[in-house]
């Protein structure tokens, strides 16, 4: 394997490897939001927000990644 498909191997997953990390992030956050309905404060809101843009940025990761993919065959 050439040092570039090393490389994005390991910057860039693949769309399968992102995808099946949704579940966990999606638990990460709803744990997040539950603990910031029961302690809200400025501090917390400020960590909410950015770990949401930061799941943004998963999901416009893996879109790019899926368009990025051949279409499967068509069966």
């Amino acid at each position: 394997m050439s040092t570039i498909h090393q490389l994005r191997a390991l910057y860039r997953p693949s769309a399968e490897a992102q995808a099946a990390a949704l579940p966990d992030m999606g638990d990460g956050l709803a744990a997040q939001l539950a603990n910031l309905s029961r302690d809200p404060n400025p501090a917390a809101c400020e960590v909410m927000a950015a770990n949401l843009e930061g799941a943004r940025q998963a999901v416009l990761r893996l879109r790019e990644a899926l368009m990025a993919s051949p279409p499967p065959d068509a069966a």
